[in-house]
């Protein structure tokens, strides 16, 4: 597999992680925004807890969509599970 095309998948391993960080703080923002909900309070705090850890999972997997793209642009440095496909 030549450069540009795993250039392509970085970027769109990228994208994807970026959409899911937009749409999990939006979830997020909404759930903060409806307190109080009227939820029985373990519901509620449950409620919020879940958001809370979907956000930061969509925030972690950006990050390391991040990492990825920036190793291989700066460094040519070809992530270990795409090293088969070169």
């Amino acid at each position: 597999m030549d450069n540009k095309r795993i250039h392509e998948i970085l970027k769109d391993e990228f994208e994807t992680a970026k959409q899911t960080m937009n749409l999990a703080s939006q979830r997020f923002n909404e759930v903060v925004r409806d307190i109080p909900s009227g939820l029985p309070h373990p519901d509620g705090t449950q409620r919020i807890h879940n958001v809370g850890r979907e956000l930061a999972d969509a925030r972690e997997k950006l990050a390391a969509a991040i990492t990825r793209l920036n190793d291989f642009v700066s460094r040519e440095v070809v992530p270990e599970d795409l090293r088969d496909l070169t």
